[in-house]
């Protein structure tokens, strides 16, 4: 919604539309925090045959929107497509591939911090990397960058979510969880929107998603979640896609050639064409993903399969010839 929403031009939209500018960005920037502090809670484990597996769905799915978008042309956006990944084109997947790497590291660093000094660590890191880059207004070319989507404001959020899994493993009311994220999500909105009046310029700064009350929104409804106990089926084979869903964003561009949501900026109806361009993108991406599971799947495991053994191999080969040359020394 928050990507969609932004084909519209700003200077277009009404009243109305720009309150739903802000409650969509409010919500939207919420979304990395929440998934990388899942990530951090239940720790990741790395796996070169997943992150092989990230690598290669992220390429296929880049590729397949450029030719979406521009056709069968070989061309420098093409090649930039194809390695979308060292180049670093796609921000998130960048860094959480680097986070993967990390990972074992950042685990046993968590482990072995005392809960005073963990909190301590987390405190200096929310003063560095949230609160003085909203408050200061420098959260793009400091040692936070692109308002927070950056592998180190990653890292912290990572460790945020080790943090509530160790020392902070609690179930909260649900009523005053949601009642504290509406408190932080209006803060959001109500404050964008008086800058913007004072300034008389667009403002995001607050829904950031290195923004302090971006973060506590995000744990907020972390353990709003956590405190549900449900089991659908629907949603397990959805999530499977949703990765797909995510690489394919792109799609919404193709999509909104039939339902030109540009031209609905004053229109009252705006949130209902955001809403069927956002359907439409996700049902479309969910079955593009599915065509690839069944027509591709089992060669694709098959070969993630062997270039992940063969990464392994590679791995040990050399960790192994610089114990051998420790141990000469």
């Amino acid at each position: 919604s928050m990507h969609s929403i932004a084909l519209v031009e700003t200077s277009t939209l009404n009243s109305l539309n720009i309150v739903l500018l802000h409650m969509v960005s409010a919500v939207g920037n919420i979304g990395v925090s929440c998934f990388v502090l899942i990530s951090g809670y239940f720790g990741i484990k790395f796996r070169m045959y997943r992150f092989v597996q990230l690598v290669i769905l992220t390429t296929f799915y880049t590729v397949l929107v450029h030719l979406f978008q521009n056709g069968i042309t070989i061309d420098a956006g093409l090649i930039k497509s194809i390695l979308v990944v060292p180049l670093y084109n796609n921000w998130f997947i960048a860094c959480y591939l680097l986070l993967m790497l990390f990972s074992p590291f950042l685990n046993l660093l968590a482990q072995q911090m005392s809960t005073h000094q963990f909190l301590n660590c987390l405190i200096v890191g929310f003063l560095a990397f949230s609160v003085l880059p909203t408050g200061l207004n420098t959260p793009w070319y400091t040692v936070v960058t692109g308002g927070g989507k950056c592998l180190i404001y990653m890292i912290y959020l990572y460790m945020v979510g080790r943090f509530l899994r160790l020392h902070a493993d609690s179930y909260f009311d649900r009523k005053k969880t949601f009642g504290v994220f509406a408190l932080l999500q209006m803060l959001i909105i109500l404050g964008n929107i008086v800058v913007e009046i004072i300034a008389h310029k667009p403002c995001r700064i607050l829904s950031l998603d290195c923004s302090p009350l971006i973060l506590g929104s995000a744990v907020c409804a972390f353990y709003y979640f956590k405190s549900l106990h449900f089991h659908s089926q629907i949603i397990n084979r959805i999530s499977v896609s949703i990765l797909a869903v995510y690489l394919l964003d792109g799609m919404r561009i193709w999509v909104n050639k039939l339902i030109q949501i540009h031209l609905h900026a004053n229109d009252a109806f705006l949130f209902v064409y955001l809403f069927a361009l956002v359907s439409a993108t996700f049902c479309i991406a969910i079955i593009i993903d599915n065509i690839r599971i069944l027509l591709l799947g089992k060669l694709e495991s098959k070969t993630i399969g062997i270039i992940a053994d063969g990464l392994t191999k590679g791995q040990k080969y050399v960790e192994n010839k610089i114990k051998n040359l420790h141990n000469e020394y």
